[in-house]
């Protein structure tokens, strides 16, 4: 027999399963980040479509695990990545704080609720985006200051400070929102069996 009680609580391959697929997630993501950043406003929208690949790795890492804990310690990880690669600027925290909104909302339906699993990544994924635009929106000086003092040409400082601060704001966060949401209808059509209808 199976002892439901201990297979409830995170196991060594567990913990391993999690570190790969949160380095997978975090370079994945990242990429995104990295390529669309050669442009300035395709940047802000780095987040709409790295979602939707993440959101698969994140969805198949709950369906594997389903383990009070699992979104958190994977979020953790994600933001010690980008702490120890010198992310400019808040997304390390933002995503931590995240990561625990969307472990409460999932843990709520032991992670069995597509939509709860949705919502909850979307607000995470959202929170990590917002982490990587704070600098420019609430300490816009520094950030100008401190790129250019990095070797940005300033061209592309202004254009990116520009372009974030204004109205396009908006419409780079419904995009992320909506980036989200697809990451988690992607994930669940891959992974569709495992979840209940609700």
């Amino acid at each position: 027999m199976i002892n439901r009680k201990n297979d409830s609580k995170l196991r060594t391959k567990d913990i391993i399963t999690l570190g790969i697929f949160s380095v997978l997630f975090a370079v994945v993501l990242f990429l995104f980040a990295a390529v669309m950043g050669i442009f300035p406003i395709a940047f802000l929208f780095y987040s709409t479509l790295g979602a939707i690949p993440c959101g698969i790795i994140y969805m198949y890492v709950i369906t594997k695990i389903s383990k009070g804990g699992t979104i958190i310690i994977m979020t953790t990880v994600i933001s010690i990545i980008y702490f120890l690669m010198g992310t400019y600027g808040l997304a390390p925290l933002y995503g931590f704080a995240g990561g625990i909104i969307a472990e409460i909302i999932s843990y709520s339906s032991k992670y069995k609720s597509f939509w709860k699993n949705t919502i909850g990544y979307t607000v995470y994924t959202t929170c990590l985006w917002f982490g990587f635009m704070s600098p420019m929106i609430l300490s816009t000086n520094s950030y100008i200051e401190q790129t250019l003092a990095a070797g940005y040409a300033q061209d592309y400082v202004i254009s990116m400070v520009s372009f974030i601060t204004g109205p396009l704001f908006f419409v780079a966060l419904g995009a992320t929102i909506i980036g989200g949401l697809l990451g988690g209808l992607f994930g669940r059509k891959m992974l569709k069996k495992h979840f209940e209808k609700v």
